[in-house]
């Protein structure tokens, strides 16, 4: 461990105690919250990326949507702090290992725990999703095995809000090559798919012991994901169950449309896959007794000298046994019959994926239909609404009708570089259904260069929009180069 030259105490309140780890983006710093009293991770940027304004304000953003998350599986996000010339991000510290350092201990996981790991990861990873959130660096050093507790997923210090601009616009391809998604690689926006393409790399890892693109350069790794196929799972570590294996295909296909649909999904289905849960306990425990209970011997009959008494009683005795047996089973069946069956409770429903919808209903006995609607009040993919309140009691096999949010009705960004002026700018953002937020002065030819989010983009109603503006060469970033389209045509008229 690395420990600071001196005290260095970030935003008068977080003391920089030992350097954890670092990496492209930063250095991780353990760190003692002095205001709260609390042990604390503390990401500082590194200083080629600390000097690019646009950077740092996506990376305000981004922190602000990551702090926003919560789930057991995800590391929190505290705090964002720039102190100076350095950034930083202040992060919940969790105590164990990481995956890589499990793997580098190790090596490959059994089945069952790689699946279950890469399940957990899943579950963080479709909390983010349905807030827009992309962590674009899904990796065995960003998965923490904690000594106590639950998988943590960490590091959302480069994730990507939906609703920001792609730093590949910057020149800059975001995130580690090992684990790099094919449209990632291409220069393309990272969205939800790009993570389940990483969390198949970690699945892959973990149940092989190498990711399955290791090239001499990051170049060529990064376009091994673009045009070569990985070695199936199955030859680099025969005996991984054949439904596993074929799932880690699904993850790692080129097209995002081919891989499993959601996070959510995928944790489902890691889950039953063959090979990714052991057998339940009690399964074990029936097996284990059934072949460890001894078989006694029924207890010999006393005997008697009555031989012909016995041998003239037993033909009656076998038939009244069998009337009344019989008489008995009809009365059960009549019963059984005419009595009406037990009314089951409905579930809350509301909050649920489609999946665990059903298998909620299933468990209940009942059964549920699904309407598609747009909804503000629920995220993508859950249930918004049920038609029978939870709680109500129904004879078993009734249908419950659930309504499926879509998310909220989206609306498309306009293409604003052709405005004239903030007034047009303002009206078309209206007409669209949108908010202009500020003017974002950048580098580039005069007039409107784009905007976060970008033309074409759609998002919800009300979305707040960054508009940027190119100073041109000869703008002194006083404010007015926001005009300096307008003036430059109206010079040439």
């Amino acid at each position: 461990m690395t420990r600071p030259s001196s005290d260095v105490v970030l935003g008068g309140r977080y003391r920089l105690i030992e350097q954890l780890a670092s990496g492209g983006m930063g250095t991780v710093w353990a760190a003692e919250d002095e205001t709260l009293g609390r042990r604390v991770a503390v990401k500082v940027l590194n200083d080629g990326l600390a000097d690019d304004p646009r950077f740092i304000e996506r990376f305000r953003r981004e922190a602000r949507a990551a702090a926003g998350l919560s789930h057991p599986n995800l590391a929190g996000v505290f705090d964002y702090g720039d102190d100076g010339s350095r950034p930083y991000i202040v992060m919940e510290l969790v105590l164990g290992e990481t995956v890589a350092e499990r793997l580098e201990r190790s090596g490959p996981l059994p089945p069952a725990e790689a699946a279950a790991i890469a399940a957990d990861v899943a579950d963080a990873l479709a909390v983010a999703h349905e807030a827009g959130v992309v962590h674009r660096d899904v990796k065995p050093a960003n998965v923490m095995l904690p000594s106590r507790g639950q998988v943590k997923v960490m590091d959302f210090g480069i994730a990507s809000s939906s609703m920001s601009t792609n730093l590949t616009a910057t020149g800059i391809v975001v995130g580690t090559a090992r684990y790099l998604s094919p449209e990632q690689a291409r220069g393309e926006r990272a969205t939800p798919a790009s993570d389940l393409y990483a969390i198949g790399i970690l699945l892959y890892e973990m149940l092989t012991g190498a990711p399955p693109f290791d090239h001499e350069t990051p170049v060529a790794t990064a376009m091994a994901h673009v045009s070569e196929d990985p070695r199936p799972v199955a030859e680099a570590r025969p005996g991984v169950p054949a439904g596993l294996a074929a799932l880690v295909d699904r993850c790692l296909q080129k097209d995002p449309a081919a891989r499993p649909p959601t996070a959510e999904a995928l944790a489902e289905e890691l889950r039953a896959a063959p090979g990714g849960a052991d057998p339940a306990p009690t399964e074990t425990i029936r097996r284990d007794a059934t072949a460890v209970l001894p078989v006694s011997a029924p207890p010999a009959p006393h005997r008697r000298d009555h031989r012909a008494s016995g041998r003239t009683r037993w033909p009656w005795l076998v038939g009244v046994a069998l009337t009344v047996a019989l008489v008995a089973g009809i009365v059960a069946v009549v019963r059984s019959a005419s009595a009406p069956p037990a009314p089951v409770d409905v579930p809350n429903f509301v909050g649920m994926g489609r999946n665990q919808a059903e298998r909620a209903a299933g468990d209940a006995g009942l059964e549920v239909t699904f309407t598609d609607e747009h909804r503000d009040d629920a995220p993508k993919g859950k249930v918004a609404a049920q038609s029978v309140k939870p709680g109500t009691s129904v004879a078993p096999g009734s249908t419950v009708r659930l309504v499926l949010s879509l998310g909220p009705e989206l609306t498309t960004v306009p293409d604003l570089t052709d405005a004239r002026s903030e007034q047009e700018i303002r009206e078309r953002l209206e007409d669209a259904g949108l908010v202009l937020k500020e003017f974002e002065f950048v580098e580039g030819e005069p007039g409107i260069v784009g905007s976060d989010p970008a033309a074409g983009e759609r998002v919800p109603p009300g979305t707040e929009v960054v508009v940027f503006v190119g100073r041109g060469g000869g703008g002194n970033g006083n404010g007015n180069g926001g005009n300096s389209g307008n003036d430059k045509d109206k010079d040439g008229d």
